[in-house]
């Protein structure tokens, strides 16, 4: 009875009145702001989401759609001197890899692999022009599904809403460590377990019931729209799949929670109503920025084994009697498109089959599917294999050329901020000296010289060459303070800015009614399960069933090597239960 009683009190006061007019106003700001202005989701709109992630912004359809422009955060302000250090001095001095050491929360390489196809699911530079992103900016999946409706069509096999065997639409991926492909093959996998699920369950009361009765088959189009719509639904589910393993498993490993049997998660989808105030927003779309793209190259924790397989697979593919450390941009490009042919696919023939593509190490076998007991020692050897520290000289001499790209590219191609201007857009504070900013002498001499002063400090070898935090409660990934803070307020606007994962009003997104409640059951955390909610391990057993146990630790603590999840579980006084 509050805004009665406001109202009643209101209307005692005199027209005139100063204080009456204030509160009035503070009233109709109140109700304004208890609807959307303009709308957020229109019904019939955007059922599904499209191939190339436009339309997930009802005012601006190209917001965050692949094949558009990087967004920009921080304007560069700072004059940068006029003779900045040439990429591979820089990279050299300050970034090759002098030692390798073990990260310290002891995080598999696995993280790293879900990290890379998480990076890489928004993130995709056009060949032809940088400040092109061929990617969407939503976790949409679409390294998997494809970045546009040819590439997805391409995936499917046209029939009940699923994919071809064991396929994976980018190919970038298959020049990657065996894991990341693994990861890749886990999810499209899942997809076809949720279409034949939906198909075989068959929920009364869901919404496309009638398009997945039995009798379609008496009906061409009918097919055509069952399949559309298993498909699309399907792809809806999973991506809430990708969606509560980053946050109940990687988000949890970032923040050391896993450490603890704390239930909390940070997921930013919910709705936020401060008092006297509208919804915070959500559902408004997104578009990633050129910083972001500097910001999540993170070379230094490539564990040991992947660094000698990045070296061995570009020895292999590149210029002959040349070593890596060594190579030219020129030679880059050789390896990308030696390896891109081997796989059948080129740049004069992009259109072969994705379903024959190999991950490196194992075959197909004739049904076009891999063994799952190739594809789990895979992914076990990623759970053994412990990641690298972030830390200055910390990336893999054979990742030389690459980083030089990418500070040729943030220097001249996107004109990106300093490293402090950059601080300063996420309100940290502004470093005034180098040993605020790392505090190895050795690092701040070669600054020193290098950049002369503080404030000079470009933004890739910045970010890339902070000092990284310790191991501690809170902070279990351990980059440095500035990528530590950017990657939680990233997470944040990327998934809180999709409709689709945020909106429960839309026909298709998160609610049991849209995704069936066997299918948003399956999507629900267990806290019961055994990892304190984590998710990953559920979906290896679901895609795995034959080669997990119910209480596998390799399942399900997959981001931490064995001896750390062996060490977190005995001082919980619980290892007895894996």
């Amino acid at each position: 009875m509050l805004l009665e009683q406001v109202v009643i009190m209101l209307s005692t006061l005199p027209p005139n009145s100063v204080i009456g007019t204030s509160l009035t106003n503070t009233l109709i700001r109140f109700l304004w702001a208890d609807l959307d202005h303009p709308p957020v989701a229109y019904v019939g709109a955007n059922r599904y989401r499209q191939a190339d992630g436009s339309g997930n912004s009802p005012w601006d359809v190209q917001l965050g759609a692949s094949h558009t422009a990087y967004a920009r955060s921080v304007p560069p302000m700072h004059p940068l001197p006029p003779n900045l250090p040439d990429p591979g001095t820089l990279f050299d001095a300050l970034l090759k890899r002098d030692e390798f050491v073990p990260h310290p929360s002891g995080i598999s390489s696995l993280l790293f692999n879900f990290a890379t196809t998480i990076i890489h699911s928004c993130f995709q530079t056009s060949l032809a022009d940088p400040n092109i992103n061929e990617a969407s900016s939503y976790l949409d999946l679409s390294i998997f599904y494809g970045n546009n409706q040819d590439e997805q069509n391409k995936v499917r096999t046209g029939k009940l809403g699923l994919m071809h065997p064991d396929v994976v639409s980018s190919s970038r991926l298959f020049l990657m460590p065996a894991a990341v492909t693994t990861l890749a093959v886990v999810f499209t996998r899942n997809h076809n377990l949720i279409a034949e699920k939906l198909l075989g369950i068959n929920e009364g009361d869901h919404p496309d019931v009638v398009k997945y009765k039995e009798d379609t088959e008496k009906d061409p189009k009918g097919l055509v729209q069952q399949d559309e719509d298993l498909f699309q639904t399907a792809r809806l589910v999973n991506c809430g799949w990708f969606l509560n393993v980053i946050f109940q498993d990687y988000i949890r490993a970032i923040l050391n929670i896993n450490r603890s049997n704390s239930l909390w998660s940070l997921v930013p989808t919910g709705v936020i109503r401060p008092p006297l105030q509208g919804p915070f927003p959500r559902g408004v779309g997104n578009a990633v920025a050129v910083e972001f793209n500097i910001l999540y190259r993170w070379h230094a924790a490539i564990s040991a084994q992947d660094e000698e397989w990045i070296e061995m697979e570009m020895k292999k593919w590149g210029p002959r009697g040349k070593q890596p450390v060594d190579y030219t941009e020129e030679d880059f490009f050789t390896v990308y498109f030696n390896m891109t042919k081997a796989l059948g696919e080129s740049q004069f023939s992009p259109l072969l089959l994705r379903e024959r593509w190999n991950i490196p190490g194992i075959k197909r076998k004739s049904d076009g599917y891999f063994e799952d007991r190739d594809l789990v020692n895979i992914l076990s050897a990623a759970t053994k294999n412990v990641a690298g520290a972030f830390k200055a000289r910390g990336s893999p001499a054979a990742m030389r050329i690459i980083d030089m790209m990418g500070i040729s590219a943030a220097r001249s191609t996107w004109g990106t901020c300093s490293l402090n201007e950059f601080r300063k857009f996420l309100g940290l504070e502004q470093f005034t000296q180098f040993k605020q900013w790392n505090s190895d002498p050795k690092i701040i001499d070669i600054a020193s010289q290098l950049y002369t002063h503080v404030d000079n400090i470009e933004l890739f070898p910045g970010l890339l060459a902070e000092e990284a935090k310790p191991s501690m409660p809170g902070s279990g990934l351990g980059p440095g303070y500035t990528v530590s803070r950017a990657i939680l307020s990233d997470a944040a606007a990327l998934v809180r800015g999709d409709r689709y994962l945020t909106l429960p009003r839309l026909s298709n997104s998160m609610n049991a009614n849209n995704f069936t409640v066997y299918q948003f059951e399956e999507l629900t955390p267990d806290l019961e399960g055994g990892s304190f909610g984590g998710v990953l391990g559920k979906l290896f057993m679901r895609v795995f069933p034959e080669q997990y146990s119910f209480n596998s630790a390799y399942a399900l603590f997959a981001f931490s090597t064995p001896a750390t999840t062996e060490d977190i579980l005995r001082k919980l006084g619980i290892k007895q239960q894996y």
